[in-house]
């Protein structure tokens, strides 16, 4: 029988249960308050002019992606594991022209 991968399970603390429920109440769904307040903190802490949230993990690599090849155009092979999610393959081959896939 094939091993099967076991997934940790998201937890969030009581105390965070304040900010979402603020969040629902003042229709705050995307971007925000809070989001640019923690924006500008990111920024200070690592002595940036400036920080972008993303949506998701997705969005994130996809920015990062972007970001590596307009400074290093020539250099298109980004590096995967097997054991990805489609979405970082998707990502990779939108921004970049070839995937290199690793079984090691």
């Amino acid at each position: 029988m094939p091993e099967i991968i076991r997934h940790s399970s998201s937890s969030v603390a009581k105390s965070d249960f304040r900010y979402i429920n603020k969040l629902a109440q003042d229709n705050y769904v995307g971007h925000g308050p809070l989001s640019r307040a923690l924006e500008s903190r990111l920024a200070e802490r690592f002595s940036r002019a400036s920080v972008i949230l993303a949506g998701s993990g997705e969005a994130a690599l996809a920015l990062a992606l972007h970001q590596l090849h307009s400074c290093n155009p020539d250099n298109d092979d980004v590096g995967a594991v097997v054991y990805v999610i489609v979405a970082v393959v998707n990502v990779i081959s939108d921004v970049v022209a070839a995937v290199v896939v690793s079984c090691h």
